[in-house]
């Protein structure tokens, strides 16, 4: 599970729903993926990457969770 994903996801106000539209899929698709079950694509990555700034790609898609600061 992404968990830092998830909680930059909760700081914005950003629900599952939301993601699927960035991403271009379903909300089934981006449960999945936030879950580890499926990949996301170089192109997520980006959006992603555009999306949270601030946060490193090691720290935002890390698999443990990393406490705010």
């Amino acid at each position: 599970m992404f968990g830092n994903l998830i909680t930059e996801m909760v700081a914005r106000d950003l629900s599952e729903h939301d993601l699927a539209i960035m991403l271009g899929c379903s909300v089934p698709v981006v449960r999945r993926k936030l879950c580890g079950v499926a990949p996301f694509t170089l192109g997520d990555i980006e959006i992603l990457m555009k999306l949270f700034p601030h946060r490193p790609f090691e720290s935002l898609f890390s698999e443990t969770e990393e406490p705010r600061g």
